[in-house]
């Protein structure tokens, strides 16, 4: 098949250690000869890599594999400028996006390509694996802008085959042409939060497929040092935030709203807690979708408007989950209220 030739671009913080990792997985893909051409921006501080041995050779095994490299220095303003500068310069008509502590797999490429023949198509993803906690439950991935905000992008759970999203997350292959048409939010902070949601469902809106392939998978090994954990600055991810939101309203976007509840507890405690289940659908009709995550989601057939998860996936969602737990309730309460009453002063 005629498969077109890709720009890969990445933007670097300060990670020197992982984007050699980075870069050779490009290295080692099986359609390293539809590569091109890389371009990586140095958002931090600016390093000769040439001087280092590793990096040294990694260039040179890069113009041995015909890939014409550039490292070009950033505006140190954050990722999404060197990304949207990216779009602008690339000679090819496929930009693979990957972050610099990305680690593909040698199939990825490969598997991605094979949907840029169809003209319909704008975006297209791997699965993205990160090592802690791991892929993450299905029943708590969605497609879907509305759910941005609670749940996760459709690239962090496992599948197999093809399913299309609304939005994209941390690494993904672009044609340049829709990626032009609206181009990066630059009006957010350095963190540049939101920046990929911002940015492919700009595209989907504007009629192209976001597909994400279950075939293959780019690991994410979430460096803790460098780019955007250099800015130590909740209001920044605050103001982003707020941009997004802001824009959500602006394409008329209603986000779903979510009530959490946990049973981390046998099949008797869920059985107790459907006593009141009633009261709180009543309390929260047309504010807020009801999530519960338990051991025994069978307990839950008679609902079928209501969602279940696993306690793992609680605990993504919401983090600390001992906040739920009736025991510690009546525990703190010297044991004057039953079980029911302890779910009642935790949901109603």
């Amino acid at each position: 098949m005629d498969y077109p030739n890709i720009t890969v671009e990445i933007s670097t913080k300060n990670r020197l250690e992982s984007l050699s990792h980075c870069l050779v997985s490009i290295l080692n893909q099986s359609f390293v000869h539809k590569i091109t051409e890389l371009i990586i921006f140095m958002d931090g501080d600016f390093v000769d890599l040439r001087q280092n041995y590793l990096y040294l050779n990694i260039l040179k095994t890069l113009l041995a594999k015909n890939i014409d490299w550039k490292i070009l220095p950033g505006r140190n303003k954050g990722q999404h400028f060197n990304h949207q500068k990216a779009l602008e310069i690339s000679k090819n008509n496929w930009v693979w996006r990957l972050d610099d502590d990305n680690v593909a797999e040698y199939n990825v490429l490969e598997t991605l390509i094979k949907h840029t023949l169809d003209q319909k198509v704008g975006i297209i993803g791997s699965l993205v694996y990160v090592p802690d906690p791991g892929f993450f439950p299905s029943s708590i991935i969605s497609p879907k802008i509305e759910d941005s905000t609670f749940k996760y992008a459709v690239q962090l759970s496992k599948f197999v085959g093809i399913k299309e999203t609304e939005h994209l997350h941390n690494t993904f292959l672009i044609r340049k042409e829709a990626g032009l048409k609206f181009g990066y939010n630059l009006n957010l902070s350095s963190v540049a939060h939101r920046e990929e949601t911002l940015f492919t469902y700009q595209i989907f809106r504007a009629g192209y497929k976001l597909i994400v392939d279950g075939n293959c998978i780019t690991n994410h090994f979430k460096n803790p040092q460098g780019g955007i954990r250099s800015f130590n600055n909740p209001g920044l991810y605050q103001a982003d935030e707020n941009i997004y939101f802001s824009k959500l309203k602006e394409w008329g976007i209603i986000l779903n709203k979510y009530l959490p509840i946990v049973i981390n507890g046998g099949i008797g405690d869920n059985f107790c807690f459907k006593h009141i289940l009633k009261n709180i659908k009543e309390k929260y009709k047309g504010k807020k979708k009801i999530i519960i995550a338990t051991v025994y989601p069978d307990c839950y057939f008679d609902e079928p408007e209501i969602e279940t998860t696993s306690i793992f996936g609680a605990q993504i969602l919401v983090g600390d989950i001992s906040r739920f737990d009736p025991y510690k309730i009546g525990f703190d309460n010297q044991g004057k209220l039953s079980l029911l009453e302890c779910f009642k002063k935790i949901y109603l």
